[in-house]
C-alpha cells in the first residue's frame, strides 16, 4: 500500500468516525413510560413480555451507549405497557434487551415521579430504517 493509498484510507475512516459520532436527537417528555411498537413494512407490533434496559447518558452527544451508566431493568407487561419508575430530569437511553439495535433516546425535562402515566406515549421503531419515533396522545375531557 502506498502512502496515498494509507492517505485516502485514513481520510475516509476519520470522515466517517465523525459522522457516527454526530449528536443524538433527543426527544423531550416529562415521563418515560408507555408502549414500544415494532414496524415491519406495513405491519405494527406492540412488545409485550419483554425486557428493557434504561441508562443515564452522561453527554448529549454519543451514541448509546458508550458514555452512559445503566439505571435499570424494566419489565414490559402482558398488556404492551412499561413504566421506568422515579426517575431525576436528564437524557437516557431505552433499550430492548437482546436487541441492541432498538435503542430509543429520551430527554426527560423534569423529575419524573414513576406514578403518572397520562401521555399514551408510543416508541416505535422501524426495522427497514432503523429510525425511532415517539408519539404521544394527549386526552383532553370536556366538562360541562
Amino acid at each position: 500500500m502506498n502512502v496515498r493509498s494509507i492517505q485516502l484510507f485514513l481520510g475516509v475512516t476519520a470522515t466517517l468516525f465523525i459522522a457516527s459520532c454526530t449528536r443524538v436527537q433527543w426527544p423531550v417528555t416529562r415521563e418515560l413510560c408507555g408502549r414500544i411498537q415494532i414496524v415491519d413494512n406495513q405491519s405494527r407490533t406492540m412488545l409485550r413480555d419483554a425486557d428493557l434496559t434504561l441508562y443515564r447518558s452522561k453527554s448529549e452527544s454519543p451514541r448509546c451507549c458508550s458514555e452512559a451508566d445503566m439505571v435499570a431493568g424494566i419489565r414490559i407487561d402482558s398488556s404492551s405497557n412499561f413504566n421506568s419508575g422515579k426517575l431525576n430530569a436528564g437524557r437516557y437511553f431505552v433499550v430492548v434487551k437482546n436487541s441492541p439495535q432498538i435503542v430509543f433516546p429520551v430527554y426527560l425535562e423534569t423529575n419524573y415521579d414513576g406514578d403518572t402515566c397520562s401521555l399514551n406515549t408510543v416508541f416505535s421503531f422501524d426495522r427497514i430504517t432503523g429510525k425511532t419515533e415517539q408519539t404521544a396522545t394527549i386526552r383532553v375531557y370536556r366538562t360541562n
